[in-house]
């Protein structure tokens, strides 16, 4: 029996590994301040509206008017793909392995009460004949 409640432990934490993974991949939000992005994100500006008197379009509007730079990068950052960055595929891979433990625990667990019951059943049989 102690397999069987070992087992159902393990099938616990295990959905309590994926709900942790799903809502860290639903909480994922892109980083404003990462070089690589901000570097696009002026990439973007200056593409779609060049330069003026020698200033890039990115450099003028975050010097002139920080707060708007900075929600365009927000509104910007909000219609990328997430799935373009590594940190939330590391996120869906964490979540693909927690599914897959938890199938594997799952399938372990159904196998043991599956056995018990067939020795149950077995024991019955012998005891009336």
């Amino acid at each position: 029996m102690s397999s069987i409640q070992d087992l159902t432990q393990t099938v616990d934490d295990a959905r309590e590994a994926v709900k942790a993974a799903q809502r860290a991949l639903d909480d994922y939000e892109i980083d404003t301040d990462d070089a690589d992005v901000v570097r696009a994100y002026e990439d973007m500006l200056d593409e779609a509206h060049g330069d003026f008197m020698g200033y890039s379009a990115s450099m003028i509007l975050k010097e002139v008017d920080p707060t708007a730079y900075r929600c365009g990068m927000n509104d910007w950052t909000d219609g990328l793909d997430k799935s373009d960055f590594d940190g939330y595929r590391d996120l869906q891979e964490v979540l693909n392995d927690a599914e897959t433990d938890l199938e594997v625990a799952t399938e372990a667990l159904n196998d043991a009460r599956d056995k018990e019951e067939a020795d149950h059943v077995n024991r019955n049989e012998t005891v009336e004949a």
